[in-house]
């Protein structure tokens, strides 16, 4: 569904896609042209709008698993496209969809990547979180990655989410609350609403 009023209504934008009962996981938009969007569904891989959602189209071009849970998108260079897969780790494309290649070195082959973000400031890096064995980061677009679970107290991540400087990742764990990583070192600074 879409909105253009801010959510007061909904319209249905579901033309190209399977049917109105298919489940879907995430939603991404590209930042520089809106009209792109990606999909990422149950059983049938990830779909593509380039109108704004009016009309949808498969691209699993050498995208193996069909369950797919994580879109993420390089806000960078929005060609670059990354999908978590159900028990099958992730995968990238470098063509906006068009052609996909496994990209889970160092992460277990059975990895059921739950959430994806790409640094706002450097395309190289990577951070994903796996239902079951935590989070990991590649520093190299995704070419390798290893873990970074010191501190997580449960393994069992369903979100992530990075600040628009890159530098404080957040966790979202089934049961134990949200977990924060200081990349640069430093707290993040107290939000000041005095002028309110």
């Amino acid at each position: 569904y879409r909105s253009v009023d801010g959510g007061i209504s909904w319209q249905q934008v579901h033309s190209g896609l399977k049917d109105t009962t298919q489940s879907f996981f995430d939603i991404a938009i590209d930042p520089i042209n809106a009209s792109i969007l990606y999909v990422s569904t149950m059983d049938d891989g990830v779909f593509k709008s380039v109108n704004s959602g009016d009309e949808w189209f498969p691209i699993n071009n050498g995208l193996g698993p069909k369950w797919i849970r994580a879109i993420a998108i390089d806000s960078l260079n929005p060609e670059t496209i990354y999908a978590g897969a159900e028990q099958a780790g992730i995968w990238k494309s470098m063509n906006g969809g068009e052609n996909w290649t496994l990209a889970s070195n160092g992460m277990p082959a059975e990895a059921t990547i739950t959430s994806i973000v790409v640094s706002p400031t450097d395309s190289n890096i990577i951070f994903a979180s796996d239902l079951s064995s935590g989070v990991y980061t590649s520093a190299d677009g995704g070419e390798t990655w290893y873990a970074v679970n010191a501190g997580l107290d449960v393994r069992a991540i369903h979100e992530l989410a990075i600040s628009g400087d890159g530098q404080h990742l957040y966790a979202a764990t089934n049961g134990k609350g949200v977990f924060r990583i200081d990349l640069d070192g430093n707290i993040p600074s107290p939000y000041d609403d005095s002028n309110k």
